[in-house]
């Protein structure tokens, strides 16, 4: 996690988060009316900000997040993540993905490209 919270928080590779974090709760879903923040909740000095990515159906497929140092403008940050995470959603629609999921029940994460610029 380069950046200025790399130093409060250093995750690696393959190292994994309660589901008590801001992300943990946006992966278990439903999330509506906005990010599920943490202030310090989790971490001394660090805030979050996170949300689901869905598929048409509503199924959770993943979530964005981002990590700010306490003390920086987290709403601000909640705004950008709940961008990302919509245009994640949206391209998702776009890829057929739904319908591959609807068929086998997994979605298919290997090998998957999904354009978020439009």
């Amino acid at each position: 996690m380069p950046g200025r919270t790399e130093p409060l928080v250093p995750v690696r590779n393959g190292e994994a988060f309660s589901l008590d974090t801001a992300l943990g709760k946006a992966l278990r879903g439903p999330v509506r009316g906005g990010a599920v923040l943490d202030r310090e909740d989790v971490v001394a000095g660090v805030c979050c900000a996170a949300l689901p990515v869905r598929l048409a159906t509503g199924a959770v497929v993943g979530a964005v997040a981002v990590m700010v140092e306490a003390g920086q403008r987290l709403e601000v940050m909640a705004d950008r993540v709940a961008e990302t995470a919509a245009a994640v959603t949206r391209a998702l629609g776009r890829s057929g993905i739904d319908a591959s999921v609807r068929a086998s029940g997994r979605v298919p994460l290997s090998g998957t490209r999904v354009d978020v610029r439009r």
